[in-house]
């Protein structure tokens, strides 16, 4: 007999599991910075290379990723917080980050399996017409998925690019961090949601 997944368990821990390491990435850097004699937020406007987005996008990415995500897998519908629904204010503070990090987990932890849709549901996910372009098949205004293919093709991609580019960012600036930091490698057997 085989165990099922369902759309709660590749949205929900994969993404507060990897949320908390991102804020602990944060903490590494602020710490880094401080030990440097070096402004933390100075790292917010750090990019890879001049045509890619800092590292302010790339922590407010990841977050709006997990927060836009509810609306298309929820039943019914968990809107996204405001953050994610009226695109305020970008934080300007690493504090100001962790903190959006922080409310986006908790919201995360709140939620349970009865939540979530099949993942054989249809959800569409919405394309604003300046990205059209990239997503053949957009021309309606969004992209078919079923609930399990939009986690697997868009969700966890997105978040993941957005969190390793961070991680890129801030090792490209000095901070200390490594493979076992990205992965949570402290704390594997005793992590639970």
């Amino acid at each position: 007999m085989s165990a099922s997944i369902s759309t709660y368990d590749l949205a929900v821990p994969i993404l507060v599991r990897n949320l908390e390491l991102l804020n602990t990435i944060i903490d590494k850097a602020i710490k880094h910075a401080e030990e440097k004699g070096k402004d933390p937020e100075s790292f917010l406007e750090a990019h890879i290379i001049d045509d890619m987005l800092p590292l302010s996008f790339q922590l407010q990415t990841c977050n709006r990723t997990a927060q836009g995500m509810l609306p298309l897998i929820t039943s019914p519908a968990i809107e996204a917080d405001k953050d994610h629904k009226d695109n305020i204010e970008e934080p300007k503070t690493l504090a100001e980050h962790k903190t959006r990090i922080n409310y986006t987990i908790s919201l995360r932890r709140s939620l349970k399996k009865e939540d979530f849709v099949e993942a054989s549901t249809e959800t569409r996910l919405p394309v604003p017409p300046s990205y059209q372009s990239s997503f053949p098949g957009a021309s309606k205004g969004y992209v078919k998925f079923t609930a399990l293919s939009y986690l697997q093709k868009y969700v966890l991609p997105t978040f993941f690019f957005h969190m390793v580019t961070a991680y890129d960012i801030l090792r490209k600036e000095g901070v200390p961090v490594g493979k076992f930091d990205f992965l949570g490698a402290e704390d594997f057997e005793g992590w639970e949601m």
